[in-house]
C-alpha cells in the first residue's frame, strides 16, 4: 500500500457493488481487481482527484456475523481510510414528494431500534431512545456541495431511519414516520456503519438511493428499480469525489474548527504499521521525512490551550497535528543512531544472548522462549537489539513495539492486534486460516449484539451499552490475572453486604457488574446455545490469547521462518500488561515449542517480578542478560578505536562518562563532527555540563526546563515561558527559535506527534535542573501541572457534574498528566490530590487516571533520580504499590468477604497464597491511612466508604460511614442523581451492617428521591424500616420491590420477615416458598421458611427448613441457632446443645446465643448450669432483653 489517502466504499447487495464498479470502472487507472487483505477482498476502483478508492461487500444488517458494524471496523484496520461511505439502496418515506431513484445522503442516523415498547390509553406506544448520530460534518458540506453542481437525480439531505428490521408493511412505516417526522427514508445497515466509525474515529456518511416505498410492495419492479437506484447511488458518490480533493484537512487559509481534525488525528494514530513499517527505529526501513517546523509552529499556536498538544503517550493514546497525518512518523534522536560495525565493542553477556538466540530460533523446544535485555539508560540496549535484527535478517520475520513511541497498544488486546496486523503484512495471500483474526471477529460481533440489544429482546439503555463495552474492551484487561476472587459478601435480604460495586445500578439483584454480565452472555440470543461463543466472551482474555499465538504460529510455519516479536522500552509497560505477559502469552500458550520468540528489552529485570521469577524457576521459559557499563579497559579500547590518543584525555574521559556507552557514543560523534575540542580536564565533573559545553546559558535553562517534560510542544513552551517563576519571560519573544533549536538537538526525538528528550538525556538535564535550582526544577513542575489542568478544564469547565468528566476519555488523559507533574511539583499537596483521584477512579471503574501516573513514575525512576521525588512520596508508591496494580480491585472488599483463587497450573501453597493476601491487605491499609488527610470533596467519601470497611469495630465503621454520608450530602449539587443515588445506597447498605438504622433509613430514603428505584434498594429500605419496628411499611417497601422485579428472592425473603414480625405467619411461609421457589439454594430463604414454621409450633417442619439451610451453608450461625431452640422443643436437648454451641464458636459476641444456651439448658432441667448462662448473658449486656415466643430471623 502507498500512502495515498484512501476512501473505503461499502455496499451490501451484488445490484450495489456492481453498480459501484461499473461506474467507476471508466474513470479508474487500472484495472478493477480484487485483493485479498487481512481475510477480506477488497476492490481497488483507482484513484480519484488523488484518494485511492476501495470497495468491499458487507452482509446485510449490522450486527450479524459479516454485517456491516463487522466489515467496516475490519476495513478500517486494513485500509486506514479517511472516510467510509456506505453506497447502495434505501426505501422512501413519502413518494408525493419523492421518486424512485432520489438519491438520500444522511446529515443524521436514526437508530429505530433503539426503543421502548410500552401502550398509552390502552394502545401500543414506541418511544425512541437514544441521540441521533451525526454523520461527519465536512462530508455533509462536500457532498452538498457537489450537489450544486449535479445535473442527475434529486438529492434530499436529512434523517435516515436505520434499523435491523427489513420494512416492508404500511403500519410499520407509519409507526416509524410518526417516531421520526424528519425522516427522509430508511435502510438496515448504517447503524453499523456509524458504531465502527465513532469506535474508530473515522469519518463517514451513508449515500444511498430509493428503490420502494416498504408499502408491502417491493416486489413490483424490484430489479429495475433497485438497478437504477444503485447506479443513481455510484454516480453521485464518483461526482463527489471528483468535485474536488476529498480531503478533511485544512487548506492553508482557511478557518479551521477549534478542536483541529478528528479524522486526521485518527489516520496518524492508526497509519503506519499495516502499510509503513514499524514505528520503532529499528524497524522502519523507510526514511521518514521530519515535520516542516513552520507549519508544526503555526498550527500549534492556532491551539495552544486545546487538547492536541496535551494528549500523552505510553499507555495513553497521543493525538498528532493535521501536518502529520499523513503517515506514523518516528524519528530517534541522534544520540540514537546505530553504532558503526568497527566501533561496536563485543560484550561477553551480549554475545552470550546472540549465540542463545541463534539456538533457540533454529531448536525452539528445550530453550528458552523469552529473551529479556535490560539494563540502565544508555548502556547499549538498542544497539544490542540491531545486532540481533542484523545477524538474523532475511532469515527471521521481526514485528515490534516501542512503548515510548508505538501508539494505541496500552491493553493486550490492543498490543496483540498491533503486532497481528504487523504478521498479517508478511502473508501476501490468505493461505491459512486466521484462528486471531477469526476469534476477533466473533468477539466484535458478539459485543456488538450484547451492546445494542438485551436479553429480553428490547434496545438497551446509553448506560448499559456503555458498561458492556467498556468492561469487553477495557476492564477484563486492566483486571488482576492469574487469580480470581470467591467473594462471600452477599446482597441478601437479611443484610445487603459488606462490598459494593460502582456498577451495581445495571447489576439489578446479582453480585456485581461481572455477574450480570455472565447473565448477560448465557442468555442473550446472540450468544444462547452457543458454547464456544460463550466461552470466548466469558474468558475474553485466555481464548484471545491462544489464537493470537496459534496465529503467530500458522503465519511462522506458512513462512518457513522463524519470528521474533521485540517489545521495546519495557519499563513502560503498564503492570497488568506485563502480568498478561507471563501469565498468559508465555506461560499458556504453545509458543514454547513454536518457531516463535519473544525479545522484551527494558531498564528492569523481569525476574524483579514474583510472577516472572516463579515461572523461570519452574519451567525456564526465561534467559535474562544485563548489560552493564563499559569496564575501564573496554573504554579505553573504544577511546582507541575513535582516535583519542592521548593516555590521561581517556582517563579523563572515563572519570566523566563512568564507560556509559551512550556518552561515550556523543564523544565519537563530537570528534567525527569535528565540533570544538571538549574538555575533559575537570575529570569527574557532572555530565551534564560535558554535555552542555557549547551552549548558552538561557539555552541551558529552556533545555533543563524542557526536561522535566515528558514531551513537548510549541504550545507547552510558549505556555512555560510566558510565566512568571522561571526566570524566563524576555525568552518568550525568541520562542521560535528557541524551538527550533531544540527540534534540531542531537538529543531530541520525535514521535507519535511529540517532541521528547530522549530517557539517558532527560534523566541527565533533569538532574541537572534539580541540582542547579531546586525551586526552579519545583516551579517547572507546578507549571505543567496547571497547564494540562486548564486543559481538562477547558473540556469540562468546573465545577462539572460527577461523573461527566471520568466518562470522557481525553479528560482522563489530561489529569493523568495533571497528576504525575503534581507530585513533583506540589508535592504534599499533589499526593493528596492523587490519593483523592485514586478513590473517585476506582469507584468510577477508571483505573487509568491513577494508573498512567504511575505507570510513568515506575518507569523513570532508578538510583540515580529517586531525589527528584519528595521521600513521603516514595514511600507511599513503595507502600501502595500493590494497590495501584492491582489491589484496586479489591477496595471495595471487607477482608473477610474475598478469597484469591490462582488460575494457573503452578497454584500456590495455601500458605503463600495467605501470605499475598496479607500484603495486599497492609498496601490497602496504607492508602486508606491518607484518607484523612484528604480535603473535603468526593474522593474523601469514597475513601472513608472503603475505610470503613476495614474498621475493627462497629462505632468506628459507622462514624466513617456517617462522614461519607456528610461529604455526600455537601456536594449533592455537583453529582448527576445516578451517582448521588448510588453513593447513598451503598452508604445505606453498609449502615445496616453496623445497625445505624435510622441513618440507613435516610440514606435509602434519599436514594429513592433521586430517581427511580430498583428492586434492591427498596429491599434496603425495607431492611431499614423491619429494624425499626415500622413492619406495616417494611411490607410495602418489600411489596413495591416485588412488583419491580417478581423473580427477586431478596424481596420474596423480605416480605416474608416483615409477615413474620406482624404475626401473619402463613403469608410468611408463603412467601419463603416463593423465594425458595426462585432459588432452592437459598440459605436464607430456607431459615425464613423455618422460622415461619416455628412460630406456628410446627418444630417437625421447622427442623427439616433448617436442617436443609445447614446443609448447604453448614457454619450459617442463624440456622445452627434456630436449629438449637427447634431441637429443645423437641427435646432433644443434647443435638440442641451441641447446635447452640456451634453457634457461639461462630459469632460468640452475639449475647442472644449464649442467653438461648440458658434457656436450652433451663428447658433441660440443668438450672444451675442454664443460671450460669444467662447470667453471663446479662454480663455482656445488660440492656439485651430476650425472648423466644416469636422469632422472624
Amino acid at each position: 500500500m502507498t500512502d495515498q489517502a484512501k476512501v473505503l466504499i461499502i455496499t451490501v447487495t451484488k445490484v450495489e457493488s456492481s453498480a459501484v464498479i461499473e461506474t467507476f470502472r471508466p474513470v479508474a487507472d487500472h484495472e478493477v481487481t480484487p485483493k485479498r487483505i487481512n481475510n477480506r477482498i477488497y476492490f481497488n476502483l483507482g484513484t480519484v482527484n488523488g484518494v485511492r478508492v476501495f470497495l468491499t461487500q458487507s452482509e446485510m444488517g449490522s450486527g450479524g456475523l459479516g454485517a456491516s458494524y463487522s466489515t467496516v471496523n475490519q476495513g478500517i484496520e486494513a485500509l486506514s481510510p479517511i472516510a467510509v461511505i456506505m453506497v447502495g439502496i434505501a426505501f422512501g418515506i413519502d413518494e408525493h414528494k419523492q421518486a424512485i431513484g432520489d438519491i438520500l445522503v444522511t446529515e443524521q442516523l436514526c437508530l429505530y431500534d433503539l426503543q421502548r415498547q410500552g401502550t398509552q390509553d390502552g394502545k401500543p406506544q414506541i418511544i425512541l431512545r437514544g441521540d441521533k448520530s451525526h454523520a461527519s460534518w465536512w462530508l455533509i458540506n462536500h457532498f452538498k456541495s457537489a450537489d450544486l453542481l449535479w445535473d442527475g437525480a434529486k438529492v434530499h439531505f436529512g434523517v435516515v431511519l436505520t434499523g435491523n428490521k427489513l420494512v416492508d408493511n404500511v403500519d410499520f412505516l407509519n409507526q416509524l414516520r410518526d417516531l421520526e417526522p424528519e425522516a427522509i427514508g430508511g435502510e438496515m445497515e448504517g447503524e453499523g456503519l456509524y458504531v465502527a466509525c465513532q469506535e474508530k474515529k473515522v469519518d463517514w456518511i451513508l449515500v444511498k438511493s430509493i428503490c420502494d416505498w416498504a408499502d408491502g410492495n417491493k416486489e413490483q419492479d424490484k430489479e429495475k428499480r433497485q438497478e437504477i437506484a444503485a447506479r443513481n447511488a455510484a454516480e453521485f458518490v464518483l461526482k463527489g469525489l471528483q468535485f474536488a480533493p476529498l480531503n478533511s484537512k485544512e487548506e492553508p487559509g482557511e478557518r479551521k474548527n477549534e478542536w483541529g481534525n478528528d479524522s486526521a488525528d485518527a489516520e496518524t494514530r492508526r497509519r503506519g504499521d499495516a502499510e509503513n513499517g514499524n514505528p520503532t527505529s529499528y524497524f522502519v526501513h523507510p526514511e521518514e521525512p521530519t515535520p516542516n517546523p513552520s507549519q508544526e509552529g503555526d498550527w500549534r499556536q492556532k491551539v495552544e490551550g486545546k487538547k492536541y498538544n496535551c494528549l500523552s503517550e505510553l499507555d495513553i493514546t497521543t493525538k498528532n497535528t493535521p501536518q502529520l497525518a499523513n503517515k506514523e512518523i518516528s524519528r530517534p534522536s541522534r544520540m540514537r543512531s546505530p553504532v558503526p560495525d568497527e566501533y561496536y565493542i563485543k560484550r561477553d553477556e551480549a554475545e552470550r544472548l546472540l549465540t542463545r538466540l541463534a539456538i533457540s530460533l533454529k531448536e525452539p523446544d528445550k530453550q528458552p522462549l523469552l529473551f529479556n535485555i535490560y539494563g540502565i539508560g544508555g548502556v547499549g540496549k538498542t544497539t544490542l537489539l540491531g545486532r540481533l535484527q542484523q545477524a538474523h535478517a532475511g532469515e527471521v520475520d521481526f514485528l515490534g513495539v516501542c512503548f515510548t513511541k508505538t501508539p494505541d497498544i496500552e491493553t493486550p488486546l490492543k498490543l496483540m492486534r498491533h503486532l497481528h496486523r504487523q504478521a498479517q503484512q508478511l502473508v501476501s495471500v490468505a493461505t491459512i486460516p486466521d484462528a486471531f483474526a477469526q476469534q476477533v471477529q466473533q468477539f466484535e460481533t458478539a459485543l456488538f449484539q450484547l451492546s445494542r440489544q438485551s436479553v429480553d429482546g428490547e434496545a438497551t439503555t446509553p448506560e448499559e451499552a456503555r458498561k458492556i463495552t467498556s468492561w469487553f474492551e477495557r476492564f477484563v484487561w486492566l483486571n488482576p490475572t492469574g487469580f480470581t476472587t470467591t467473594s462471600s459478601k452477599s446482597k441478601s435480604w437479611e443484610s445487603s453486604g459488606s462490598g459494593f460495586s460502582a456498577f451495581s445500578a445495571i447489576a439489578n439483584d446479582t453480585e456485581g457488574l461481572q455477574e450480570w454480565i455472565q447473565q448477560q452472555v448465557r442468555h442473550h440470543r446472540a450468544t444462547k446455545d452457543k458454547p464456544q461463543l460463550q466461552a470466548l466472551m466469558l474468558e475474553p482474555v485466555a481464548r484471545l490469547t491462544q489464537a493470537f499465538a496459534e496465529s503467530l504460529v500458522q503465519i511462522a510455519e506458512s513462512r518457513a521462518k522463524p519470528l521474533v516479536l521485540v517489545l521495546d522500552t519495557y519499563e513502560n509497560a503498564q503492570t497488568y500488561l506485563n502480568q498478561w505477559l507471563w501469565q498468559y502469552l508465555v506461560e499458556d500458550t504453545p509458543l514454547s515449542a513454536a518457531p516463535v520468540r519473544l525479545v522484551v528489552v527494558g531498564r528492569k529485570s523481569l525476574q524483579a517480578d514474583e510472577g516472572w521469577r516463579k515461572l523461570n524457576q519452574d519451567r525456564k521459559l526465561l534467559h535474562e542478560v544485563q548489560l552493564n557499563k563499559f569496564s575501564k579497559k573496554q573504554t579505553d579500547n573504544y577511546l582507541k578505536q575513535i582516535g583519542i590518543k592521548k593516555g590521561s584525555e581517556r582517563a579523563n574521559i572515563y572519570k566523566v562518562t563512568q564507560g556509559l556507552p551512550y556518552y561515550l557514543d556523543w564523544v565519537r560523534k563530537q570528534s567525527e563532527q569535528g565540533k570544538k575540542k571538549i574538555d575533559f580536564s575537570q575529570g569527574n565533573q557532572a555530565i551534564a555540563k560535558l554535555l552542555l559545553q557549547g551552549i548558552d546559558t538561557q539555552q541551558q535553562k529552556i533545555l533543563q526546563v524542557v526536561a522535566c517534560c515528558r514531551w513537548f510542544d510549541l504550545g507547552m513552551l510558549q505556555y512555560l515561558l510566558g510565566k512568571d517563576g522561571l526566570g524566563l519571560q524576555e525568552d518568550a519573544e525568541k520562542l521560535e527559535g528557541y524551538f527550533e533549536w531544540l527540534k534540531n538537538s542531537d538529543f531530541v526525538e520525535f514521535s507519535k506527534g511529540h517532541y521528547r528528550l530522549d530517557d539517558v538525556a532527560r534523566d541527565v538535564f533533569r538532574q541537572s535542573c534539580f541540582q542547579d535550582s531546586r525551586s526552579r526544577f519545583y516551579q517547572t513542575n507546578v507549571l505543567l501541572a496547571n497547564y494540562f489542568k486548564q486543559q481538562a478544564d477547558e473540556l469540562f469547565a468546573p465545577p462539572s457534574r460527577l461523573p461527566d468528566p471520568y466518562e470522557d476519555e481525553e479528560w482522563r488523559k489530561l489529569i493523568a498528566e495533571f497528576l504525575y507533574y503534581s507530585l513533583f511539583g506540589k508535592r504534599r499537596e499533589g499526593l493528596q490530590q492523587y490519593v483523592e483521584q485514586v478513590f473517585v477512579a476506582v469507584y468510577l471503574g477508571v483505573p487509568d487516571v491513577f494508573m498512567a501516573p504511575s505507570a510513568f513514575i515506575r518507569a523513570e525512576m532508578n538510583t540515580e533520580n529517586q531525589d527528584l521525588l519528595l521521600r513521603e512520596i516514595r514511600t507511599f508508591f513503595e507502600d501502595v504499590g500493590i494497590v495501584l496494580s492491582i489491589g484496586w480491585f479489591f477496595l471495595d472488599e471487607s477482608p473477610g468477604s474475598y478469597k484469591i483463587q490462582f488460575e494457573d497450573e503452578n497454584t500456590p501453597s495455601e500458605e503463600a497464597a495467605e501470605a499475598f493476601s496479607k500484603q495486599m491487605e497492609a498496601s490497602i491499609q496504607s492508602l486508606l491511612g491518607y484518607v484523612g488527610d484528604l480535603e473535603d470533596g468526593f474522593g474523601k467519601g469514597v475513601g472513608l466508604i472503603y475505610k470503613a470497611l476495614r474498621c475493627h469495630s462497629s462505632r468506628e465503621k459507622t462514624d466513617s460511614l456517617l462522614q461519607a454520608k456528610n461529604q455526600v450530602e455537601q456536594l449533592l449539587a455537583h453529582f448527576r442523581p445516578k451517582l448521588a443515588h448510588s453513593l447513598f445506597s451503598h452508604i445505606a447498605s453498609l449502615l445496616i451492617s453496623t445497625k445505624s438504622y435510622e441513618d440507613s433509613l435516610d440514606c435509602y430514603q434519599k436514594a429513592l428521591g433521586l430517581g427511580q428505584g430498583n428492586a434492591l434498594l427498596f429491599v434496603g429500605q425495607g431492611i431499614a424500616l423491619n429494624k425499626l419496628e415500622r413492619y406495616e411499611e417494611a411490607l410495602e417497601s418489600f411489596q413495591t420491590a416485588i412488583d419491580i422485579d417478581p423473580q427477586s428472592v431478596y424481596a420474596w425473603g423480605g416480605r416474608g420477615n416483615a409477615l413474620n414480625k406482624l404475626e401473619r405467619y402463613e403469608e410468611a411461609l408463603e412467601s419463603y416458598q416463593k423465594a425458595i421457589d426462585l432459588n432452592t439454594q437459598s440459605v436464607y430463604a430456607w431459615v425464613g421458611r423455618g422460622n415461619a414454621l416455628f412460630n406456628l409450633k410446627q418444630y417437625e417442619e421447622a427442623l427439616v427448613a433448617y436442617t436443609h439451610a445447614l446443609r448447604i451453608e453448614p457454619k450459617n450461625h442463624k440456622a445452627l441457632n434456630m436449629q438449637a431452640l427447634t431441637l429443645s422443643f423437641l427435646k432433644d436437648f443434647d443435638k440442641a446443645i451441641t447446635a447452640i454451641d456451634q453457634a457461639i464458636n461462630l459469632k460468640p459476641q452475639e449475647v442472644l446465643y449464649q442467653a438461648h444456651r440458658g434457656i436450652i439448658l433451663a428447658r433441660a432441667g440443668r438450672y444451675t448450669e442454664a443460671l450460669a448462662d444467662c447470667e453471663q448473658a446479662i454480663h455482656q449486656d445488660p440492656q439485651h432483653v430476650i425472648s423466644i415466643p416469636v422469632v422472624s430471623e
